[in-house]
């Protein structure tokens, strides 16, 4: 079991080292809000894409556009003021709100019509006038209407852009420089508007600062939420959830008002938002439907219009339960994101998809794998779609990067790590020491070493030298000629050479080719062995050659003695052939000779009869024959 876990760890090696890196990598540059602008762009994409909504009923803009302002002058005086906000009383709004700063009278003169305004805002609990709360660039700050202020019916019209200018966080409170609280005009509104609807603020968690209104829940966000890094929170903020709207609002203008020209009961049981939208007002915002990224860019965005966009977003999320834009806990999304990175380096170290192509009819087929991440990375996007529609923003930029580039690089480590590990093997097999030296002679150090040559030319402590500060001057001097004859012939150099470092010497075939501009490769090789091999190989031929010239000598020897044995025996031969004939030769010649004596005694006696003469002359023919008989076997016998 744990052989076969050994082998899981060994096999998923790279994922286990290269994923943590590349998501330590990662999640660090979100932390350091390198991720920022993109996350937000996404961001400012998803609300493009969304789909659009119908007309909020609920809500109607009064529009002091640029023909009222020829006409009637800005800020409009108090007595138009006064004519537009009877007419719209005279209708029973459920609440007005000013988006006009009323500080001073207008024109600066505290008259007849500046009193009958005050009476005015002072007979309508559900006018809502406006202050700017924020600084601006010069620190200044612009007061509410000192009427409206006392009775408690000023909001805070100010908004909070990002970096980029954009509108993508919603103030429904802030303190002012005095530490009290001052609620946003949008959320001022819709606490006015919902009160007929007998909905109110309930406070759910003090300590976390949640609130409920109908169907809504918020909760303020924190300076790294969602995509945001350290972003300089001031106030009870949220995150828009802008909606589409494809025809705006119910939008009359001044005018038209006065002049009576405008619907019956338009402004009845409705939100009314009384503000300047003429061209020549600087009350104009960015928000994320005004980008040019993809598709016709929406027009900038009025103040008044904004402000009604947000209010009719609180009342959609009170009244509608329409979602309100949340994310995860910094943990979730760093778990998500982890999550997707080691699903990316499985990916790419997963050896199904190492040489599985696509089906043939595409004329460049792509690898799986390929193919595979670009799917989870459409079905990513696609669900964090799908998700910012139902509210949620999550980390898609973050995700996508873990999957693609823990992929990559998981990938990219396999093959460096295999062509490594081949490389390895290549080398681990090459008994050579193999270094770099410049032309100059610099040693540059070692690619791989044996270890008894490594004890002769030791590394890291020489990187940078000349070889002839740490070699042998002959050995030097001799390394010094064969690199110059390399680099100038291009050729691979030969030599041997017999080597000794403290007591301890070896043969060596050095082999020299050039592996750079300037530079060549030394290839050594220990050829001790080798030269024992063949000295005793020498030793044995020597040997073996004394040994030869002994056999050489014996088998002479050997052959003279088969000879000898062969003439006796045919010595032997000869005698067995001529002894019976010489025997009965013999024999024939001592018969012949006691006759012959016998017949000279006969005769000396003078008793030589005929008949011993006659017997004589018989035995000597008898003796003559086989003499004669005998004595040409014995010669054939010889001449055999």
């Amino acid at each position: 079991m744990w052989i076969n876990f050994k082998k899981i760890i060994w096999k998923l090696r790279g994922v286990l080292i290269v994923v943590p890196a590349t998501t330590g990598i990662l999640l660090g540059l979100r932390f350091a809000g390198v991720l920022q602008p993109l996350e937000l762009a996404l961001y400012d994409l998803f609300f493009q894409w969304r789909p659009t909504e119908a007309k909020d009923e609920r809500i109607v803009i009064v529009a002091i556009n640029e023909t009222d302002i020829q006409k009637f002058g800005s800020p409009i005086p108090d007595e138009t003021l006064i004519k537009l906000l009877n007419l719209i009383r005279q209708q029973q709004p459920r609440v007005i709100g000013l988006d006009i700063y009323r500080d001073l009278p207008v024109p600066k003169l505290y008259g007849s019509a500046y009193r009958q305004l005050v009476n005015m805002f002072e007979s309508m609990p559900n006018l809502i006038g406006i202050r700017k709360v924020v600084a601006n660039q010069d620190g200044s700050e612009v007061a509410a209407s000192p009427i409206l202020e006392k009775l408690n019916q000023v909001a805070a019209n100010d908004l909070l852009p990002d970096g980029d200018g954009k509108i993508r966080r919603i103030l429904l409170s802030l303190k002012d420089k005095h530490g009290r609280t001052v609620t946003s005009l949008s959320a001022a509104l819709a606490i006015q508007y919902l009160k007929k609807e007998n909905i109110s603020l309930e406070v759910v968690n003090p300590k976390t600062q949640q609130y409920k209104l109908g169907k809504a829940l918020f909760s303020p966000i924190a300076e790294n939420d969602g995509g945001y890094v350290r972003q300089e929170l001031g106030g009870y903020q949220i995150l828009s959830n802008f909606r589409n709207f494809q025809d705006g609002f119910h939008t009359v203008s001044l005018s038209d008002v006065l002049n009576g020209n405008i619907a019956q009961d338009i402004f009845r049981d409705r939100l009314v938002l009384i503000g300047i939208t003429a061209e020549s007002n600087t009350d104009y915002f960015i928000t994320p439907y005004n980008s040019t990224a993809l598709g016709s860019p929406f027009p900038i965005t009025n103040g008044v219009i904004l402000h009604a966009n947000i209010t009719s977003q609180l009342l959609a999320n009170a009244l509608d339960g329409r979602p309100i834009l949340q994310v995860w806990s910094k943990l979730i999304e760093s778990l998500w994101i982890v999550f997707w990175a080691v699903i990316g380096g499985l990916l790419g170290n997963n050896r199904l998809y190492k040489r599985i192509l696509t089906s043939s009819k595409f004329p460049c087929p792509l690898p799986w794998k390929i193919l595979t991440i670009l799917g989870l990375g459409g079905g990513l996007f696609t669900v964090s779609y799908i998700a910012f529609l139902w509210g949620w923003w999550l980390p898609i930029v973050p995700t996508l990067l873990a999957l693609s580039s823990s992929a990559i690089a998981v990938t990219g480590y396999t093959t460096i790590s295999a062509d490594e590990t081949r490389r390895r093997a290549i080398l681990s097999v090459i008994p050579d020491l193999m270094f770099h030296v410049s032309a100059d002679g610099i040693y540059l150090g070692q690619v791989n070493s044996e270890n008894e040559i490594e004890l002769l030319y030791p590394d890291f402590e020489h990187i940078g030298k000349h070889v002839s500060q740490f070699l042998p001057t002959e050995i030097s001097d001799r390394q010094l000629f064969y690199i110059n004859q390399a680099i100038v012939t291009g050729e691979m150099q030969i030599y041997e050479q017999k080597i000794c470092v403290d007591n301890h010497c070896q043969d060596e075939e050095v082999r020299i080719v050039v592996s750079g501009a300037n530079e060549v490769l030394f290839m050594i090789r220990n050829i001790s062995d080798r030269k024992r091999a063949e000295a005793a190989i020498y030793q044995k031929n020597v040997e073996l050659a004394s040994t030869l010239d002994e056999l050489k000598t014996t088998q002479k020897q050997l052959l003279e003695s088969e000879k000898y044995a062969a003439l006796g025996s045919m010595v032997a031969g000869i005698a067995h052939e001529v002894n019976t004939p010489v025997g009965n030769s013999l024999m024939a010649a001592s018969i012949l000779n006691n006759a012959t004596n016998k017949f000279k005694a006969s005769f000396d006696l003078g008793e030589l009869k005929k008949s011993s003469l006659q017997a004589y002359l018989e035995k000597s023919k008898s003796s003559s024959e086989i003499l004669l008989t005998n004595g040409s076997s014995g010669f054939e016998g010889i001449n055999v």
